[in-house]
């Protein structure tokens, strides 16, 4: 079952619209946003069913750049955020920023790791780094990318910014492969 946005018309603003039409984006899923996964109903509840409300994560769309000679190919998420998830008056918790942050960077070792034919992967490190206050209400883009890879491991980097690439929150994060397909 996928998230139904409460409000999709909150990504109606003119930098999602642009953002949204490049031709070097592709919209993709986001099993993070699917209340149920592989092994059952329960996989993934955190984003889709605890954050997921008209106060919360209010509308999301996952996108993909594909990475070129120059660049390493990047995840997207266009997420809109309300005042439910606050931690003091009109500010994001922290926690919300580095859930946010984990979930996009795993969202880019997901796509090495399947390429790899590996199926089960967790987060073993995380370190983010608070720039500003991410004010909600508010419409902003996260970002991540690969970039390193070893024989179990994956390093990445993420970013929640807003339409102007004004950073509010960075982190690097470490991901690890189990060699297992189900815990």
């Amino acid at each position: 079952m996928t998230m139904a946005p409460p409000h999709p018309e909150d990504l109606n603003v003119p930098w999602c619209q642009t953002f949204l039409q490049s031709p070097s984006l592709k919209r993709i899923p986001m099993d993070s946003l699917t209340h149920s996964g592989p092994t059952g109903p329960h996989e993934n509840s955190f984003l889709a069913k605890t954050l997921s409300t008209s106060t919360g994560l209010r509308a999301c769309i996952a996108l993909r750049r594909e990475g070129s000679s120059t660049t390493r190919p990047e995840v997207f998420l266009l997420v809109s955020i309300g005042t439910g998830l606050s931690s003091h008056s009109e500010i994001l918790a922290g926690g919300v920023c580095s859930a946010l942050l984990d979930e996009m960077m795993g969202l880019a070792a997901q796509d090495v790791f399947k390429r790899m034919r590996e199926e089960t992967f967790f987060t073993v490190g995380l370190d983010v780094g608070f720039k500003k206050p991410v004010r909600v209400p508010g419409v902003y883009l996260c970002r991540a990318s690969v970039t390193k890879i070893d024989k179990r491991r994956l390093w990445a980097e993420g970013t929640i910014e807003d339409g102007e690439a004004e950073v509010y929150v960075a982190g690097k994060g470490v991901f690890i492969k189990t060699g297992v397909a189900s815990l």
